[in-house]
C-alpha cells in the first residue's frame, strides 16, 4: 500500500467517540490487519528500546485487531547487538496487544553492512537461513492457527 501522508489523530481510532471522524487509513489499516493471517516485525534497536514510531502506530489499533495471531520477529541496529536491547520489551509489547511471538527470531548486526545499498537485497548469505526460518515458522504457526480457528472457533472470553 502507499505510504501514510495524514495528519495523526490524538488518541487511538476506537478512543474516537464520533466514529465518522476516524481517518480513512486509520480504518483501512485496521481492516488489513484484522484480515492477516500473521505478522512479521522489524524492529530498529531506538536507545535501547522500541522505537516509539512503532508503539504509537500499534496503539491507534485494538488489541481485538492483533488477538490470536503469530507474529515473527526481527530486530536491527548499527552496533553489535543488533537490537537484541529492543527483542524483549517489543515480545512483551507484542503478547499484550493479543499475539503470538514465534520462538524464532533474528536480529541483525551491523545493519549496514548486510544489505547492498542501492538494491536493499541481503547480501550477508548466512543471514538468508536465519531470515527463512523466522518467515517459515511464522508462516506455519500461522496456518496452524488459522485452520484450529476454523474447525474449533476462537477461545470464549
Amino acid at each position: 500500500s502507499s505510504g501514510i501522508n495524514a495528519e495523526w489523530p490524538l488518541r487511538p481510532g476506537q478512543m474516537i467517540p464520533d466514529k465518522s471522524t476516524i481517518p480513512q487509513w486509520i480504518i483501512d489499516r485496521q481492516t488489513e490487519i484484522q484480515e492477516a493471517d500473521g505478522f512479521l516485525t522489524c524492529v530498529g534497536e531506538y536507545n535501547a528500546a522500541i522505537p516509539p514510531a512503532l508503539v504509537n502506530m500499534i496503539d491507534h489499533f485494538p488489541p481485538a485487531a492483533f488477538r490470536h495471531r503469530p507474529c515473527g520477529i526481527f530486530t536491527y541496529s548499527m552496533g553489535s547487538g543488533g537490537g537484541i536491547r529492543s527483542q524483549m520489551p517489543v515480545k512483551a509489547f507484542l503478547t499484550e496487544m493479543g499475539m503470538i511471538t514465534v520462538p524464532a527470531t533474528v536480529k541483525f548486526d551491523f545493519v549496514h553492512k548486510k544489505f547492498n545499498g542501492e538494491t536493499d537485497e541481503l547480501i550477508d548469505t548466512d543471514m538468508v537461513k536465519y531470515v527463512d526460518r523466522v518467515v517459515n515458522e511464522t508462516i506455519w504457526y500461522a496456518e496452524a492457527m488459522k485452520n484450529h480457528k476454523e474447525a474449533k472457533g476462537l477461545p470464549s472470553a
